[in-house]
């Protein structure tokens, strides 16, 4: 399957609760959809754009996405963020904050 949209979430070791919450309601809505999740953690070493910058690279998904480790996402989050790419897939930046990569 071809990764359409990567979810990149940077993080700091003081919000591993938070993230962990995070990924597991993305890993919920992500199950056989072309999205893959990546989160970068470090104990504030790195500026949040290194993190995002290293997330960019390793991201292999069509169009990325940055989201924090603290964000409450709606039960239908990933739905609409693949719904939003199809209406606007020739776009550089899609609504929602999407970017192609």
């Amino acid at each position: 399957m071809t990764i359409k949209l990567s979810i990149l979430i940077p993080s700091i070791s003081d919000h591993l609760t938070e993230l962990d919450h995070l990924i597991k309601k993305l890993q919920k809505q992500t199950a056989n959809q072309p999205v893959e999740i990546l989160a970068f953690i470090d104990n504030k070493k790195r500026t949040t754009d290194s993190k995002r910058d290293s997330l960019k690279e390793e991201a292999k998904g069509d169009f990325i996405i940055f989201i924090e480790d603290h964000t409450e996402i709606s039960s239908n989050y990933v739905d609409e963020l693949l719904s939003t790419l199809e209406k606007n897939s020739t776009n550089d930046f899609v609504n929602k904050g999407i970017i192609k990569k």
